[in-house]
C-alpha cells in the first residue's frame, strides 16, 4: 500500500516515517511537511491512502485527494469536534486522534484499509471509544440542549453558542455539563462523537 501523508507537525513529519517503515501493510509512503507539497505529490501521482489533517483539508486538496487516493483518512487534534459536511462530500475511510497515533494504531488502520470492505472503524483512545459507544443515560434532551448540541456538533466554541443562542457562558457550560451526564462523556469532544454516532 502506498501511503501520502500529510504531517500537522513538525514532529509528526520526522516522526511518521519511522512508524510507517514498521507498518507490514505500508509498501511506500511520501511524508509532506505542507500542503502544497501535498497537491504537487498528489498532482503527480497515484496513492492508496492519503492521510490528511481535518485543518488541512480543504476544497481544492480535498479534490486532489478524491482523485489521487483510493482511501481517505483524516487526522484530528484532541480538541477538534466532528461535525456533518466537515469531509466536504466525500467518505472518510479513517479518523485518527493525532495524539493517539502509535505504531500499534497505525498497523490495525492500515491492516484494516488493505480489506477489500470500505468500512473501517474509527481508532480512538479507548476511553472516548467507550464513552460513545454506551448508551445515553438519563431520559430525553431539552430543547435547549439539543440547541447546544447542534451548535457543539458544527465546531462552535462556548463564547459562539452563548452569544447564538442569547444566553451567558455560563448557560452554554451548564447545558454542556448537562450533556456530558446524559451521554455519559467526561467531555465535549466525546460528546460531539456521541451525537454524531447516534445521528448516523
Amino acid at each position: 500500500m502506498n501511503v501520502l501523508w500529510l504531517a500537522h507537525s513538525e514532529l509528526a513529519f520526522y516522526g511518521i516515517p519511522a512508524l510507517l517503515r514498521q507498518v507490514p501493510s505500508v509498501s511506500g509512503h511520501v511524508v509532506c511537511a505542507d500542503a502544497a507539497a501535498a497537491q504537487q505529490n498528489l498532482a503527480g501521482g497515484y496513492f492508496d491512502v492519503c492521510v490528511l489533517p481535518l485543518s488541512a483539508y480543504g476544497p481544492s486538496l480535498g479534490r486532489l485527494a478524491r482523485t489521487g487516493a483510493a482511501r481517505l483518512v483524516l487526522t484530528l487534534s484532541d480538541t477538534a469536534v466532528l461535525h456533518p459536511g466537515m469531509a466536504h462530500g466525500r467518505s472518510v475511510d479513517a479518523w485518527l486522534l493525532e495524539q493517539c497515533i502509535t505504531l500499534d494504531v497505525l498497523r490495525d488502520t492500515f491492516r484494516q484499509l488493505a480489506l477489500p470492505t470500505a468500512g473501517v472503524a474509527t481508532p480512538l483512545r479507548a476511553d472516548a471509544a467507550d464513552a460513545v459507544s454506551r448508551p445515553r443515560r438519563n431520559g430525553r434532551l431539552t430543547a435547549r440542549e439539543l440547541s447546544v448540541l447542534r451548535l457543539l456538533v458544527q465546531g462552535l466554541t462556548n463564547q459562539q453558542i452563548a452569544r447564538a443562542l442569547g444566553i451567558s457562558v455560563h448557560g452554554v457550560k451548564r447545558h454542556l455539563s448537562n450533556l456530558m451526564l446524559k451521554f455519559d462523556c467526561s467531555n465535549r469532544t466525546e460528546v460531539a462523537l456521541a451525537a454524531l454516532r447516534i445521528w448516523e
